[in-house]
Order: C-alpha cells, then sequence, then structure tokens
C-alpha cells in the first residue's frame, strides 16, 4: 500500500464518510439514485468516541462546533494513519525556519521563541520523518 499524503487522505477520508452518512429524500434507499448527506460529523459516532475517551465534546456537545483530542486519541488516531498508510500532517516549512532562527539569535522576543518552541516540540515526530 502506498503512503498517502495528509491532504490527499484528509479529502478522500471525507468523500468516504458523506458516502457512508448518505441518505435519501422520500425514495427507498435501494432505489434511489440522488443521495444527500449531512456536512457534521454523525452525532453517535462523536458519542461513542468521547465514551471511549478519544475525545471530548465539553458541557455543551450540542453548541460546541470543536472537540478536544485527547491523549489515547491521539494515539488512536497515529495507530490508524499507519493502518491505512496515511502520512501525518508535515509543520510549514516557514515555521520550522522561524523556529531555527529564533533559536540562533539572540532575541527579546522570548514569549514567541517559547510559543514555538511549544509548538516544534508537539511537532518533532513528523519532522524527523
Amino acid at each position: 500500500m502506498r503512503n498517502t499524503k495528509a491532504e490527499e487522505a484528509m479529502r478522500e477520508l471525507t468523500l468516504m464518510l458523506l458516502y457512508l452518512s448518505r441518505f435519501t429524500q422520500g425514495e427507498k434507499f435501494h432505489e434511489a439514485t440522488d443521495f444527500y448527506a449531512w456536512k457534521g460529523c454523525d452525532v453517535d459516532i462523536l458519542n461513542e468516541l468521547d465514551d471511549a475517551d478519544y475525545i471530548r465534546q465539553g458541557k455543551h456537545s450540542s453548541r460546541s462546533k470543536s472537540v478536544y483530542i485527547t491523549e489515547s486519541g491521539m494515539e488512536q488516531a497515529k495507530e490508524l494513519l499507519s493502518k491505512y498508510g496515511i502520512s501525518d500532517w508535515k509543520p510549514d516549512l516557514v515555521l520550522q525556519t522561524l523556529y531555527q532562527n529564533l533559536c540562533r539569535k539572540q532575541t527579546r522576543c522570548r514569549i514567541l521563541q517559547s510559543a514555538v518552541q511549544e509548538y516544534a516540540q508537539c511537532l518533532q515526530e513528523p519532522w524527523e520523518k
């Protein structure tokens, strides 16, 4: 299996999720020729992921447009990327260059340097690949 880039995988997986969650409007599913899909994620699946502690939806999950991905969720996602041969996101070259330049210079902008360093450490594994 070839390794798929993150951008391509997102596009393809989004299409697959839309396809798998498709529905019809008034027609019998097996006879339908026109299909639709909701733009959001399946709420039952989000609840299952929350129950498995892969995500946290927050106190007002019906109002929130984002979820928190837990450490176990990150680990499971990385295993799935490997399983399906999908490359993880690579950090932006501009950010990597900025981080390297900040590390080389004695800068007074320690907050920026610290933020970039923290982000770089989070993404250190993909940089090494």
